[in-house]
């Protein structure tokens, strides 16, 4: 599985090139991280290492269980020589903070309730009409003639 980088790219964009066929140098280039890495290139406290089920790795009956606690779903098993690991997930690191939707985006200025709709007894005066287009706003983009001061 390959790193989801700051710019949300998995592989290095194409090169760039101006009119004279020059490459274009970016300016935030992100750090190009290995697929296959030592465990300790991650730092301290991005897996969880578990061994069952006498705790002891020496034991040939020993499982060994590694666990990403930076990517859910990420997950190496031992025993002995043998080994498996397996992802299922959706690509998206951990984060603490629980994802919530933007809120919407205010309603354009060129709609507007139509002022002539009237409220029906028992309806609620607050809630959302219809929403018509608004007239155009026609100006003149020529600029005023300057009077000559004589």
């Amino acid at each position: 599985m390959l790193e989801i980088n700051a710019k949300g790219r998995t592989i290095p964009p194409p090169e760039q090139v101006d009119e004279d066929g020059n490459p274009i140098e970016e300016e935030d280039v992100p750090e190009d991280v290995a697929p296959l890495r030592s465990l300790g290139e991650d730092g301290e406290g991005s897996w969880a290492v578990r061994i069952t089920p006498n705790g002891s790795a020496h034991s040939s009956s020993s499982v060994v269980c590694v666990k990403s606690l930076h990517w859910p779903g990420a997950v190496g098993v031992a025993v002995g020589s043998k080994f498996v690991n397996v992802y299922v997930g959706d690509g998206v690191k951990f984060s603490s903070t629980p994802y919530s939707l933007p809120p919407p985006q205010s309603v354009l200025s060129e709609w507007c309730s139509n002022p002539d709709q009237e409220v029906e007894e028992g309806e609620d005066p607050v809630a959302p009409k219809l929403l018509f287009e608004n007239g155009d706003v026609l100006t003149d983009p020529t600029p005023p003639e300057e009077e000559e001061e004589g």
